[in-house]
């Protein structure tokens, strides 16, 4: 199950990046005047990931079978990994930011791997 993050970042121009890469939009406005930002994501383990690139460099076929046993194990719990959020921190809270539908760090990267077939 990919697990969650928490990250920073600093600069509107840092964040216009990332929503955009994540298939968002570039925020209008920002609520506060601050640069400070926290990126709610999900992904898997960094070693996992390398581990998976390994398996797939011996078996061309690994990542469908990966997309096929995510496919097979969905549950709520795996529909809350999908997206990622951008909030941005003022001294004693924090607003959300809108920046359309951005996707989790784990559907990014499999986004551009051949995981599933064209037909199910």
């Amino acid at each position: 199950m990919p697990k969650f993050i928490l990250k920073s970042m600093w600069t509107e121009s840092q964040v216009e990046v990332f929503c955009e890469k994540r298939g968002g939009e570039k925020p209008a406005n920002y609520p506060y005047k601050s640069g400070s930002f926290a990126i709610i994501d999900f992904n898997w383990e960094d070693s996992l990931w390398s581990h998976w690139e390994n398996k797939a460099k011996a078996n061309p076929e690994f990542w469908m079978s990966l997309g096929e046993a995510v496919l097979k194990n969905w549950s709520q719990e795996w529909e809350n990994t999908l997206k990622a959020d951008v909030k941005q921190l003022g001294r004693t809270t924090y607003k959300d930011i809108e920046h359309g539908a951005l996707k989790s760090e784990w559907i990014y990267k499999l986004s551009a791997i051949p995981c599933l077939p064209d037909r199910l």
